[in-house]
């Protein structure tokens, strides 16, 4: 039997369920999926693209992946609020995943941190299905 009073029969249209954060503009979030597909990694993508712009923040889709980092160019770009509707009920991933073999070696993993860097992304979000490069 569930509790008689939960946190959540508190909360009305009017509240904000977001925690307010600290406004950071200049901030370039980069999100990348990685691995296998699971289930909610749309949804992850949705959330980030849709809460960045509260804190003042740009959000970029790596696309493929560590290979969109490795890549740079046409591998990353910059998503709106627009470019994440309608993709919860798309298996998958909207910006695709990739299992790269270049990441498993030092050069790899230094021209992928050398195009963060260059790009000024900040990367929070790495979602995959079995954690692997």
């Amino acid at each position: 039997m569930p509790p008689a009073h939960s946190k959540m029969a508190d909360v009305t249209d009017n509240d904000t369920v977001t925690p307010d954060l600290p406004a950071s503009t200049g901030v370039r979030i980069g999100i990348l999926t990685s691995g296998g597909d699971a289930q909610g990694m749309n949804a992850a993508v949705r959330a980030v693209v849709r809460s960045a712009p509260s804190v003042g923040a740009e959000v970029f889709a790596i696309l493929e992946g560590y290979q969109g980092m490795i890549d740079g160019g046409e591998g990353i770009r910059q998503m709106t609020w627009d470019d994440v509707g309608s993709i919860l009920h798309r298996g998958g991933t909207v910006i695709g995943t990739f299992r790269s073999r270049q990441m498993r070696e030092r050069s790899g993993r230094t021209s992928c941190a050398s195009l963060a860097s260059r790009s000024s992304l900040w990367m929070p979000l790495r979602s995959g299905g079995n954690l692997r490069v």
